[in-house]
């Protein structure tokens, strides 16, 4: 009896060290990169949670800003430089990791509420239309409170009581380990492929056969059940929000790779672009063309490169000085 009592006292005792360890990390170091609104007065790191930081940094720069580029990770391509140049307006590029047309809802409705937008660029992940929404228990991928709505309270309270040993652990590891000293949430391009062109600069056969090569065979999402009713009725709420502002809203689709177009099921891809265009007229890059077919246009399977994204823009403004591939970028309309 006695040494069950000593078991279930040191079972507590484990648990009381755990569980104050685990809060140590969480607010000393940030380790999910959510406190840097200063409610806790702790240093960041800026890429772990690549959503709240720029959330944060445009609540104190939007009058920098007049237009916005918003999507996934996909969309991290895109130069402000190269969208202002073309529009003459002032771009921020809004896109955030794992995003999908939820989070371009909930975005798109906070910055129309609080500033005047000239322009809006939205690109659809069309093989988003098997998700909605589903990173909102994320701890990493969650957005600000101030767009999903939840009470500030409620919100750092799970960042600050998490149990996720490991999860915690990996993000301290990163906040101490990794070399992103010069990263800045507003440079006019994502470190992530900066990088990758760097890496096919040195040595592209390597990369291609080795980086691509094991990014293709990451498991893919679970094509079975779509949502694509979720996904157009938060197309209408952003085409009605944007008209009742006199914001100009340009959509664009992805250029998916010909590897995870042919995963999508047919009857799914075309009832989606079709419902798409009922909204309103659309650059449609999701086609099996001479870009999307060669593998050199991407990093992995699902990530097309910053001279795809260059491309694309040329298109979509009619650079003639850059010449794109006639079968890529199709303007759909109903």
């Amino acid at each position: 009896m006695i040494e069950i009592k000593k078991f279930t006292f040191y079972q507590f005792i484990s648990f009381i060290f755990i569980t104050i360890l685990l809060i140590f990390l969480n607010l000393k170091y940030d380790t999910y990169g959510v406190f840097s609104d200063k409610i806790i007065p702790y240093p960041i790191f800026d890429t772990i949670n690549l959503r709240i930081n720029k959330f944060n940094y445009l609540e104190k720069n939007y009058n920098k800003y007049d237009s916005y580029l918003i999507g996934g990770s996909r969309a991290l391509v895109f130069k402000e430089s190269d969208l202002n140049r073309y529009t003459k307006n002032n771009f921020y590029n809004y896109a955030g990791i794992r995003s999908d047309m939820y989070d371009t809802l909930i975005t798109i409705r906070y910055l129309l509420e609080r500033q005047k937008v000239k322009m809006i660029i939205v690109q659809i992940g069309i093989d988003d239309l098997y998700l909605y929404s589903e990173n909102n228990e994320n701890l990493l991928q969650r957005s600000h409170y101030k767009l999903i709505q939840e009470n500030k309270y409620t919100y750092y309270f799970k960042y600050t009581f998490s149990f996720d040993l490991i999860k915690t652990i990996t993000n301290y590891m990163s906040l101490k380990y990794m070399d992103m000293k010069n990263i800045k949430i507003s440079s006019d391009e994502f470190y992530l492929y900066t990088k990758y062109e760097e890496l096919i600069k040195e040595d592209p056969s390597t990369f291609f056969n080795g980086q691509f090569s094991k990014n293709l065979y990451i498991k893919l999402p679970d094509y079975k059940k779509n949502k694509i009713k979720q996904n157009i009725d938060a197309l209408k709420e952003i085409k009605k929000l944007t008209d009742q502002s006199n914001t100009n809203l340009i959509v664009i689709t992805a250029p998916l790779n010909h590897f995870i177009y042919h995963k999508i099921k047919k009857e799914d891809l075309e009832l989606y672009l079709s419902q798409i265009k009922e909204i309103t007229p659309f650059w449609n890059f999701t086609t099996i063309n001479s870009i999307t077919a060669d593998n050199t246009n991407y990093y992995d399977y699902s990530h097309f490169r910053i001279k795809v994204g260059q491309l694309m823009l040329a298109k979509i403004f009619k650079d003639e000085t850059i010449i794109v591939p006639e079968d890529f970028g199709i303007y759909t309309e109903k």
